[in-house]
């Protein structure tokens, strides 16, 4: 949301005048110093928790952010035109899962034994709907494309 409304305010700003172009200067300073603030804990996750190698050489690690960031520079590249589609998958994907699915999964392990039998089969209910919704929408999606 907050990106196709600053897309729509940057397109019909004057950019002849002096004070419009310092904006754009500083947009651009603002997005360029927050992008690796923003993948760091996401680097740091998949260093740690998906790729468990034990030569974590600093060179190594270097090697796998810059994929990492070519990959999400191709990503958003080709993706400049389908905005609504990149958002679709990113909430079928990431935001589902993480409203929907993770939530009761976490609350069934935590409280399986000290809750009603009602209540665990509510939480293995949410977590269905949302698989169910998370995959249908992905289907979707990608069938539009």
């Amino acid at each position: 949301g907050n990106l196709i409304l600053t897309k729509i305010i940057l397109n019909n700003l004057d950019i002849t005048q002096i004070y419009i172009q310092i904006i754009l200067v500083l947009f651009l300073f603002s997005v360029i110093i927050v992008y690796p603030i923003t993948l760091y804990p996401g680097f740091k996750i998949f260093e740690n928790n998906i790729i468990k190698c034990k030569s974590k050489t600093l060179s190594y690690q270097n090697i796998l952010r810059i994929v990492i960031v070519a990959v999400t520079i191709v990503i958003g590249v080709t993706s400049i035109n389908k905005f609504d589609t990149l958002m679709a998958l990113c909430g079928c994907v990431v935001c589902t899962p993480l409203a929907m699915i993770i939530p009761p999964i976490f609350h069934y392990k935590l409280l399986n034994k000290k809750q009603s039998r009602i209540r665990n089969i509510i939480d293995i209910l949410v977590c269905i709907i949302g698989t169910v919704i998370a995959l249908s929408v992905f289907v979707m999606t990608l069938i539009n494309l």
